[in-house]
């Protein structure tokens, strides 16, 4: 407490320019309460748009109010989602029909029917519908796609297999009866016909239980990115197929290593998740800026310098190169990430967060200035620190980060509960 008291008395007037207070996350509030926003993401490509935890209400309407701020104020026209890289394309294919005049109530209430359970919710709902309004009147229109590797076998098995019928090549036809015949997953088409491959613990011991057609699967899975390299054939087919190939590579060896070797499984998933992110933008001739939303491990400019809270401690985030990391890489300074973080936070995936009471935490630090805040992390009284304790879904306390080398931003909302389901 003695800490907090210290906080509050020094925070000059210098300090708070770098806090702004937000007022309201409603979509016709006023613009004037981000302005602090236009300073951080000035000149980026692609803004890693976080969240410490999946299902929270007021992160998803603060996401969506951001959202809109750079789609209206700074020109953003891609957004790229932690989801099934394919199974997204349905909210895509609705905003593309959001042309002079939006489609019915009742469409957008199907599209919502189809949608994975993360973006079944009232607030993904919301943001959709306001993604389709602003297409309805925009020539150029926002799209929607997915980064992430999880995408039911049978899924990419059918992408891969259009790509292998159009090239009708002698020596991609064998590799691919090779990957019939080894990757177990692909010889289901529902998950009526396997549910055991959701549960992780099948996955692994089948994998364990005949390593060799793993060795297979995977090794046709690279033979056929190979052969593709001499095939110049650009049309959408490929570009899926050639997606679906990486994909499935990633879903096997990190479904493989997850249990055993976790940092290795977590290095794959957020490295395909900056490479699909790429493809995404430079699918549209690099012209679209994009939007990454992801949690805020995954956004992270320098996610390899986490560690542990007490030394020695097993702790499979360390040496792990977040997504945002990889872009930095790519992009340089046009990467800029935000976090977006609370204090008595209740999320659908994780439970009501405990409440901090460490010192050394940041949430519960800026609790104390305000309600709602978007902060600039790099202001004095966050610097001083070398590591804050932040909330971080899957981890009962969070984990030690470095927010003003991490990330160019924070959003800070400090109470929220989980979302509505559809």
């Amino acid at each position: 407490m003695k800490y907090l008291i210290l906080l509050s008395i020094t925070l000059s007037f210098n300090t708070y320019s770098q806090i702004h207070r937000i007022k309201s996350l409603d979509l016709d509030s006023n613009d004037k309460q981000f302005r602090l926003l236009s300073k951080i993401t000035k000149n980026a490509k692609v803004i890693g748009l976080g969240e410490s935890a999946h299902g929270v209400k007021e992160y998803a309407q603060a996401r969506t109010r951001l959202i809109k701020y750079l789609i209206e104020k700074e020109n953003f026209r891609l957004i790229v989602n932690e989801s099934g890289y394919y199974s997204t394309e349905k909210i895509n294919d609705y905003l593309m029909k959001c042309t002079n005049e939006a489609p019915s109530l009742e469409a957008l209430d199907k599209l919502m029917s189809t949608v994975g359970k993360s973006e079944k919710t009232q607030e993904s709902k919301e943001m959709i519908n306001w993604l389709c309004q602003f297409n309805t009147k925009n020539q150029e229109s926002v799209r929607f796609h997915g980064i992430d590797q999880w995408e039911t076998p049978w899924t990419t098995r059918n992408l891969i297999h259009t790509g292998v019928k159009l090239y009708n090549d002698q020596k991609i036809n064998t590799l691919y009866e090779n990957l019939v015949e080894n990757c177990f997953a692909w010889k289901a088409n529902s998950w009526d016909e396997a549910r055991q491959f959701e549960q992780f613990d099948y996955v692994l011991q089948t994998w364990r239980l005949d390593p060799e057609k793993h060795r297979q699967c995977v090794g046709s899975l690279h033979n056929i990115q190979r052969a593709l390299q001499k095939i110049t054939k650009d049309n959408e087919v490929t570009f899926w197929m050639k997606t679906a190939l990486r994909v499935s590579m990633v879903y096997q060896k990190y479904r493989n290593l997850y249990v055993m070797e976790t940092s290795k499984a977590l290095n794959l998933r957020d490295d395909l998740q900056a490479y699909l992110t790429l493809r995404w933008v430079y699918k549209y001739e690099s012209k679209k800026k994009a939007i990454l939303l992801a949690h805020n491990i995954h956004i992270s400019k320098k996610q390899s310098d986490v560690i542990p809270r007490f030394p020695g401690e097993p702790y499979k985030w360390v040496n792990v190169i977040s997504t945002g990391q990889n872009l930095v890489a790519h992009f340089g300074n046009k990467y800029k990430a935000i976090a977006i973080t609370g204090f008595d936070v209740q999320s659908s995936r994780a439970g009501q967060y405990p409440l901090p009471d460490d010192e050394e935490s940041l949430d519960l630090a800026l609790s104390n200035i305000g309600d709602i805040l978007l902060v600039n992390p790099k202001t004095k009284w966050i610097s001083k620190q070398d590591k804050w304790w932040m909330h971080t879904e899957g981890y009962k306390n969070g984990m030690y980060l470095s927010p003003q080398t991490q990330y160019d931003g924070i959003f800070f909302i400090k109470e929220a509960i989980s979302v509505t389901p559809l």
